[in-house]
């Protein structure tokens, strides 16, 4: 099982697979001038600044629109690297979502052997997504929110398929998302991520029906029944609690991560042995 997972530094490059992408306009015709006709070049470099300057932002839903609607291959590799760097160096658990739902797309998009070991990455990152995001919504000073996204992301991870690999491959992955996670943990408990974690509690809530009536959305995968959504107003603040109130919990949490992930995996052990 030597090389299960490829590297996370160049995943995409070693694998080079071909999935769907956005068509990029209709063709008008025959052209004289063969360069005005001819595509523009992708410049990875121009896209990873366009991402970086929305991540400082915040401005996740863009974000998610870029990575579903790539409009070259280029791109959606590029994509998916940008995705992995985010992973590792310790971003909000929103990439690390977007990083597992990404590899499970290429998975399914190439055969045999590659794809079960981008579909082992993808639960290793939807798994750091849970632990990440329970620790880090503990700085919702709204407690009904804390919840939401660890609880979204798991829901998620149930209905992907991911957890049906084999024994071994659960191992691996609950062993980098545990690592993972606590390598990061002091560059992502700086991060104000309110605006993402807290989104879904009860003061937003209040909020959006001071000012709106509910409006009906499509039910995600995997859950029946109907399904509203409440937009609060656009100046509506998402409070963060101080550091030092929400870094003790969080705390707690975080020591329980390894029983968690071994209880989620059904394994008796977190373990990663490159030379088998």
């Amino acid at each position: 099982m030597r090389n299960l997972f490829l590297s996370l530094m160049a995943l995409s490059a070693a694998v080079a697979p071909v999935i769907p992408v956005a068509a990029q306009g209709a063709v008008a015709g025959p052209s004289s001038n063969s360069a005005a006709s001819a595509p523009r070049a992708f410049d990875r470099a121009t896209h990873y600044a366009l991402l970086n300057q929305l991540k400082d932002k915040a401005e996740y839903l863009k974000i998610g629109e870029i990575i579903d609607k790539p409009s070259s291959q280029d791109e959606a590799n590029a994509n998916l690297d940008w995705l992995g760097i985010q992973f590792k160096t310790g971003a909000s658990s929103y990439f690390s979502f977007q990083y597992s739902r990404l590899l499970s797309a290429y998975a399914d998009a190439i055969p045999g052997n590659q794809g079960d070991q981008l579909r082992g990455t993808a639960l290793a990152a939807m798994l750091h997504a849970i632990i990440a995001s329970q620790a880090e919504a503990q700085q919702c000073a709204d407690r009904t929110a804390r919840a939401d996204r660890p609880m979204r992301f798991m829901q998620m991870l149930n209905t992907m398929g991911l957890l049906e690999q084999n024994e071994e491959v659960r191992k691996m992955a609950g062993f980098i998302a545990f690592n993972m996670e606590q390598r990061t943990w002091d560059v992502r408990k700086q991060i104000n991520d309110a605006s993402f974690l807290c989104m879904n509690g009860m003061a937003a809530m209040s909020a959006g029906l001071t000012n709106s009536e509910p409006r009906e959305v499509e039910t995600p995968e995997g859950q029946i029944g109907r399904t509203f959504t409440v937009q609060p107003p656009a100046d509506f603040v998402y409070e963060r609690l101080p550091n030092e109130e929400w870094w003790p919990k969080a705390e707690e949490l975080r020591a329980k991560n390894g029983a968690a992930l071994k209880s989620l995996l059904n394994v008796d052990d977190l373990s990663f042995d490159p030379g088998n």
